[in-house]
């Protein structure tokens, strides 16, 4: 699988979030959609190509209408590998694709970090996101 590269590109419309949770998918988004505004629904896992095989991620989306902004909760470690790897363990990935993206981000956050299931809440930065984004 060939990798796409963002570069040094500053002005994105994604965002990205490391959401650290101990919780299931299930569970956690379950939770998230009893905040008023989210519905997430589970839609098709992602499979991603790697030499140890195909791996497949747990994938949930939302589109948030009042920003413009498709969301997604992407499940870090799959049935082979991690997308990201780092010094600190991140279960989850949430992105925030397109309209007012930065607003959106913010509300997510603040949203987030109220949740009994969500630990803490890193924004990544676009190191990370170059890495990423050709598993959205």
């Amino acid at each position: 699988m060939n990798k796409k590269l963002l570069e040094k590109e500053n002005n994105l419309e994604i965002g990205c979030l490391g959401l650290f949770s101990f919780s299931s998918a299930t569970k956690l988004v379950w939770e998230i959609n009893q905040l008023p505004l989210f519905n997430f629904e589970r839609v098709k896992d992602s499979s991603i190509g790697s030499k140890q095989g195909i791996s497949y991620h747990t994938r949930f989306e939302y589109f948030l209408e009042d920003y413009g902004s498709q969301l997604i909760i992407l499940k870090n470690k799959g049935s082979k590998i991690d997308l990201i790897k780092s010094k600190i363990d991140i279960p989850y990935l949430v992105y925030i694709l397109d309209g007012e993206f930065e607003a959106a981000t913010t509300l997510l956050s603040e949203k987030l970090k109220k949740l009994e299931n969500v630990k803490a809440l890193q924004v990544l930065d676009s190191k990370f996101i170059n890495k990423l984004v050709a598993y959205i």
